[in-house]
């Protein structure tokens, strides 16, 4: 309301011919900045994949992307009904480890075991330190009774942070998975998503944040109070 008593004085001066031209121009701004309102979060959907084996047994699974990348998940049970879950992020048309990354630890360097990050719902994909992917062996969701760097080896769910590039530049992306803890170490692979190049993920985001014009009160205008209001709705998260 505020912003309307504000601007009804700077309405009645103007004339409608002119007028006629700055909202034509604010509308033409907003629709310059469409790409930005254009970029998608690509969502899987409801998958709940479980990953579970009989003893002496392995099962894996691979999960799409674009441009050949893929995520990839390994079960493993011994003999004695411990259990082992592994994670890696493949492909991608760069054939680059250090691009097709996931968001983790590796204490060792280059040569040390890597481990997959567990994050939290809203936390942003890009913070943080990434890990190579397309490496040999799989990295460690949860091994067993557990290992110095895991963080999945309690019950209950988690993200994994990827990135990755389809040929037009980064993309950032989650996977939720869902442990049983351990020894036992099955689990789940919920659902999982990416965004366009250039577009910034959150753990658990479904939907693009759609950027306001950058034209100043002409773009505002042109949208009006509805495209305003469409605009500040929150981004959902599951």
């Amino acid at each position: 309301m505020k912003i309307q008593r504000k601007l009804r004085p700077r309405i009645n001066s103007i004339g409608k011919s002119r007028w006629a031209t700055y909202t034509a121009a604010g509308i033409a701004t907003a629709l310059g900045g469409a790409h930005a309102a254009d970029a998608e979060i690509h969502y899987s959907g409801p998958l709940h994949e479980k990953f579970d084996a009989l003893p002496q047994s392995t099962q894996e699974g691979f999960f799409p992307l674009e441009g050949g990348a893929r995520l990839a998940f390994d079960f493993g049970r011994a003999e004695s009904g411990d259990g082992a879950a592994f994670f890696d992020i493949e492909g991608g048309v760069l054939h680059d480890s250090l691009v097709e990354s996931f968001r983790g630890t590796q204490p060792g360097g280059v040569s040390g075991l890597r481990y997959p990050s567990k994050l939290a719902a809203h936390d942003p994909i890009s913070s943080g330190n990434f890990v190579a992917g397309s490496a040999s062996p799989f990295a460690f969701l949860a091994f067993h009774g557990g290992l110095g760097g895991s963080q999945w080896l309690a019950r209950g769910p988690g993200f994994i942070g990827f990135r990755f590039d389809a040929g037009n530049g980064i993309q950032y992306g989650w996977a939720r998975v869902k442990m049983f803890g351990a020894p036992d170490n099955r689990f789940q692979v919920i659902d999982y998503a990416w965004g366009d190049p250039g577009e910034p993920v959150s753990a658990g985001q479904l939907k693009s944040r759609t950027q306001a014009p950058q034209s100043g009160a002409l773009g505002f205008l042109a949208l009006g109070a509805a495209g305003l209001a469409a605009w500040r709705r929150p981004t959902p998260i599951l």
